[in-house]
């Protein structure tokens, strides 16, 4: 079932630079996928381990396959507070196939930028709730390689 917060009446979406993110595990996150790339420009997903994260963090991880040539969007990873609140495990899904179509054709977007720039994204949503309840939701993108 699907969260009311979900179930948006109205989007907007910016980005912002991702190391000026409040989030504390934000900065980890930022800090430790720095470590891993070196001078690349993104670390190897072989080298990128999640349970390296601290446990509260990885529920709300999930790790996208993105196929350059064709712009697919997989989930590899979907944590399982994620699952809570987007009211499903979409582990194997496309983000369009996530709820609401918004939020998912927004998270799209998100994967897309993040390839075509090569560099971390930090995603400020804000939605007004059917009850017009206003929330913010910050999504930090990192890139990673193949293998």
């Amino acid at each position: 079932m699907l969260s009311k917060a979900l179930v948006s009446r109205s989007m907007r979406t910016t980005y912002i630079d991702p190391a000026l993110s409040p989030v504390e595990e934000h900065q980890f996150a930022l800090t430790f996928w720095s470590q891993k790339r070196g001078s690349a420009f993104a670390p190897r997903w072989g080298s990128f381990d999640l349970l390296e994260f601290p446990p509260s963090v990885i529920p709300r991880i999930n790790v996208v396959d993105v196929d350059a040539d064709t712009d697919g969007q997989i989930y590899r990873f979907w944590g399982t507070a994620l699952t809570a609140i987007h009211g499903g495990d979409f582990t194997g899904f496309s983000p369009v196939d996530v709820p609401t179509k918004r939020f998912g054709e927004s998270a799209q977007i998100g994967y897309a930028r993040l390839v075509m720039e090569r560099v971390p994204n930090l995603e400020v949503k804000e939605f007004t709730g059917p009850d017009n309840v206003v929330g913010r939701e910050l999504i930090l993108r990192l890139p990673l390689t193949d293998d």
